[in-house]
């Protein structure tokens, strides 16, 4: 399990070990803290509470519930217990543990709170992470995603998908109508990967300003998309409506094996691209008053 501990600590900022790291592991190029930047950053942070909490940012409930994992296997939770660096760890010192006890009974509780980390904690938003860092990273990070989807997807293989929706997913609301509870509530559920079914980054909206034919503000996603929205509502929920569309295929592939977690991501982005293609359809009506 050494290998997943390595890959875990390339999600953090580059130093010279992660730079040892990374030729030992045959990654190619070399790591730059612009890159990771660029990556990690800017578009993609590597905490699983941005990707599985109810308004995507760190820290919430989601985050609540993680650390409550650790506590329940009797270790304290560091702060950032649910970046994946964090994660990747714990996974591995579960596995490790399991592989040297020798009562059957406790190695089966190792192997059941490991399932419980892989299914609630890593599948429900991994596989469509390192999917969007293969496409916006090149060199050691685009690597570093491919290596790390496959010893997972051997993992998954293991232990196999879990019987039900996990709990970060089964609390996930849909995306709000705008009609229905307002403006500010559809943004935020747009940005929340486990509501929308997809997840929407700087360069996404960017792309969105230039298809309405508009600048893009500097700030944050959450006051770029308001400002899409409220500027070019009718061009830019049909791209997003596209945008969510696209990706739906991709889950199909990217979650393939991953039983109910596939099933919401893509039950999720439909519902969100059909209702996206509806408000675009009635723009000029109030829509988002």
């Amino acid at each position: 399990m050494e290998l997943l501990r390595a890959l875990g600590a390339l999600a953090e900022p580059p130093s010279t070990e992660h730079g040892r790291i990374a030729r030992v592991l045959e990654l190619p190029g070399t790591l730059e803290a612009s890159a990771y930047s660029a990556v990690f950053d800017l578009e993609l942070r590597p905490y699983a509470s941005i990707y599985l909490g109810s308004d995507g940012l760190i820290g919430g409930e989601a985050l609540d519930r993680i650390a409550g994992f650790w506590r329940a296997l009797k270790w304290s939770p560091p702060p950032d217990a649910d970046h994946l660096g964090s994660l990747l760890g714990l996974y591995a010192t579960l596995k490790d543990t399991e592989t040297r006890e020798t009562d059957g009974a406790r190695a089966a509780l190792l192997r059941h709170s490991r399932a419980v980390l892989m299914g609630e904690h890593l599948l429900p938003w991994l596989f469509p992470y390192l999917g969007r860092v293969a496409e916006v990273a090149d060199g050691v990070y685009r690597a570093w995603a491919r290596l790390l989807d496959g010893v997972l997807r051997a993992e998954l293989l293991e232990l196999g998908a879990p019987d039900a929706v996990p709990r970060h997913l089964a609390l996930a609301s849909p995306l709000p109508d705008p009609r229905r509870e307002g403006a500010d509530a559809f943004v935020v559920g747009l940005l929340s990967p486990a509501r929308s079914g997809m997840i929407l980054l700087h360069r996404d909206l960017a792309r969105a300003a230039e298809h309405a034919g508009i600048g893009v503000r500097s700030g944050g996603r959450r006051m770029t998309l308001t400002a899409l929205l409220s500027e070019a509502p009718k061009a830019a929920m049909e791209w997003l409506a596209e945008e969510t569309r696209s990706r739906v295929p991709q889950h199909e592939e990217l979650l393939s094996g991953c039983g109910p977690i596939q099933e919401h991501w893509i039950d999720r982005g439909g519902a969100a691209a059909a209702l996206l293609d509806d408000l675009a359809s009635r723009v000029g009506s109030g829509v988002l008053a």
